[in-house]
């Protein structure tokens, strides 16, 4: 998985915007009643059904569209959705509408507004795109060509685009999408729902030496303030599972959440703290290894229960190859917030660039027993013992992987691959098979099963990769 970097940047020009509307909370003037942190976008879904919000237009402010995956095809009406969302909790459904496919998958992140509309929580989606100035500058074709090659989007919605100055609008199986930049988006009539995801934020980011991470953000809430939108639920997907946003800029997304629950707590300028990170964000940018864990200790002992100053020295240790202090600090960052346990495989990658594969393994494997259920953890040892030749440990891993988490068809084909490479083509055959089993329908399953009359299909590598 690779992280999305667009050398596009942001012009934050304030515009007057239409009447706001009636009710509800103005976002970055007024204290948003919920405002909560998810992993993936896709979460989000499960919380507005419950809450019995329907026919909202949606402020979805993003660097992907998430109406169509490349892994899964979505769902073709809302039964399936609607039967499941009436039974378990959001925290038990998440696990079934990620960027991890399992057997019970129900939609994933890209695809996750199909339902979202299925189900009449979303009525139309405002989709704020990373961009310099104003869609009324870009050439429709050009721009059409842009969202076909960066993303893949169906023909279907690619030809129904068609601009009018500054927003270009479209259909997806009746779902009405206008495409607008922030300083373009418009005034509503009526309270929305809105999501903002920490990647948009990432994109829009050029260096730290051009720009400080905590100038953009103010910049951002300046435009949220004067767009007078109107929100009671809004969600703030940190996305550092997919590996789209690295786990060293997951403050981006807590930043936003902080700031959106109770705005009057920065009139005077942000945190103390949140210029601290915003420093060690900088000197780590520049190489000052010694200045940046100096911040960072500083941030430490500010906000002693906050994972992110521990996440940065341990960054910082494994660039220098301590990888016992860099496993250290790690633990500390886990033992404050589980979501850091994705920095496993992240340090491991930076151990790994060093020729230091050995304790790499090591950290992989501790993350591995500390949380024997995670699908990613798992995955990621096995392609770094795959990296070091290590065949018949990736196989003996992945197959006691298979056995804990039968569900994930990511999982089989993986074993179905170092079973192969190992030369045990009827185990890995039998893998293949659980594989075709459990993948939904999409591009996942199409990928590696067998067509009628066509040639069987097996991986021909690990399709799955340590973060870069």
């Amino acid at each position: 998985m690779k992280k999305l970097r667009t050398s596009l940047r942001l012009l934050l020009a304030l515009a007057v915007s239409a009447a706001p509307a009636a009710g509800a909370t103005r976002l970055g003037l007024e204290p948003v009643p919920d405002v909560h942190l998810i992993e993936e976008q896709s979460e989000a879904l499960c919380r507005w059904y419950k809450a019995g919000l329907r026919g909202l237009p949606l402020v979805h402010v993003s660097v992907r569209l998430n109406i169509a995956s490349q892994q899964m095809d979505a769902p073709g009406d809302g039964a399936a959705a609607r039967a499941a969302l009436a039974g378990g909790s959001c925290e038990e459904l998440a696990a079934r509408t990620g960027s991890i496919l399992r057997e019970d998958a129900l939609w994933d992140t890209d695809n996750f507004l199909v339902p979202a509309h299925l189900l009449g929580v979303v009525s139309e989606v405002w989709w704020v795109v990373p961009g310099r100035g104003s869609l009324a500058e870009a050439a429709l074709p050009a721009f059409r060509d842009r969202l076909r090659e960066s993303f893949g989007l169906p023909v279907e919605f690619l030809d129904s685009l068609r601009q009018e100055g500054a927003v270009v609008h479209g259909t997806y199986r009746g779902l009405p999408v206008h495409i607008v930049t922030l300083a373009d988006l418009p005034g509503f009539s009526e309270p929305v729902l809105a999501g903002i995801d920490a990647e948009y934020l990432l994109s829009i980011y050029d260096n730290p030496v051009r720009e400080r991470l905590l100038d953009l953000l103010a910049g951002f809430f300046a435009t949220l303030r004067a767009r007078a939108i109107r929100a009671d639920q809004v969600a703030v997907s940190v996305s550092n599972r997919s590996g789209r946003v690295p786990l060293e800029y997951a403050y981006l997304a807590i930043q936003v959440r902080d700031y959106l629950a109770a705005p009057g707590r920065f009139g005077e300028g942000p945190p103390e703290a949140w210029r601290l990170q915003s420093q060690v964000e900088y000197l780590s940018y520049m190489a000052g290894r010694e200045d940046a864990e100096r911040e960072a200790r500083r941030l430490a002992a500010i906000d002693p229960d906050s994972p992110v100053p521990w996440y940065d020295l341990a960054q910082i240790a494994a660039g220098r190859g301590e990888a016992p202090v860099a496993r250290h600090m790690l633990s500390e960052a886990v033992r404050r917030s589980t979501r850091y346990r994705t920095g496993y495989p992240a340090l491991a990658r930076i151990l790994s660039d060093r020729q230091m594969a050995g304790p790499a393994q090591e950290l992989l494997e501790a993350g591995c027993a500390a949380f024997p259920d995670d699908v990613s953890l798992g995955l990621a040892l096995a392609v770094l013992y795959a990296e070091r030749g290590s065949l018949e440990p990736a196989a003996a891993h992945l197959t006691a992987l298979a056995g804990r988490l039968p569900r994930y068809p990511a999982v089989h084909a993986a074993l179905a691959l170092a079973l192969r490479e190992s030369g045990k083509a009827a185990e890995a055959e039998a893998a293949m098979e659980n594989f075709r089993r459990t993948a939904p329908a999409g591009g996942m399953r199409r990928s590696f099963v067998q067509e009628p009359g066509g040639a069987a299909k097996t991986p021909d590598r690990i399709i799955f990769s340590l973060p870069e």
